[in-house]
């Protein structure tokens, strides 16, 4: 077998019905969201709906109003244009990590769907926590974070105690250094 289609069959491994019910779910959400349909006839890839970048665009500008300019357009320079726009806006208002995001190339050639998908996922969960939408999110609840705050004196008594995890799992430190497997001097009982 090839390493192209080694590369395929591995690539098309990832689209299974996980794949499928996550790309039903952001097409709910993005439908839910702008208000409108987004279904372009049966069997039509959430993708290739997207590939354009103006469903993005009019999504970012619901999200935060006038924030990306979209053209529509049949050149593929402006409609990788509309797509950079909205991965800038996901990166710079809603401060989505770019390991979170999917590369212009990604969406535009079909490259990974998977992680075109996932991404959206990912916008609405951070639009969601950020109050920029009130509708549902995808996905898991995102952490947050819960800062602890110790007193000078409970950081001067953590200093003096004594973890007890680092000395093994039975009878502490002693039946760990000095096992009769592991005496010191080689002498075996």
């Amino acid at each position: 077998m090839s390493f192209d289609r080694d590369l395929r069959a591995k690539e098309k491994a990832k689209y299974d019905d996980r794949y499928r019910e996550m790309e039903s779910d952001a097409r709910s959400w993005l439908e839910e969201v702008l208000e409108r349909s987004l279904s372009a006839g049966p069997g039509v890839d959430l993708c290739e709906t997207l590939r354009d970048g103006t469903v993005l665009c009019e999504l970012a500008n619901k999200i935060a109003p006038g924030s990306t300019r979209s053209k529509r357009s049949a050149m593929p320079f402006v409609q990788m244009e509309n797509i950079a726009s909205f991965l800038a806006f996901c990166t710079t208002r809603l401060h989505v990590p770019q390991h979170d995001l999917f590369q212009t190339v990604d969406l535009f050639e079909a490259k990974n769907r998977f992680q075109v998908v996932s991404a959206i996922h990912t916008v609405s969960r951070y639009a969601v926590q950020q109050g920029h939408l009130h509708a549902r999110f995808l996905g898991p609840k995102m952490a947050t974070s819960t800062n602890r705050d110790f007193t000078d004196q409970q950081l001067r008594d953590a200093k003096n105690t004594v973890n007890t995890f680092q000395y093994g799992k039975f009878s502490g430190s002693g039946n760990v250094l000095m096992s009769p497997r592991r005496d010191p001097a080689g002498h075996f009982h």
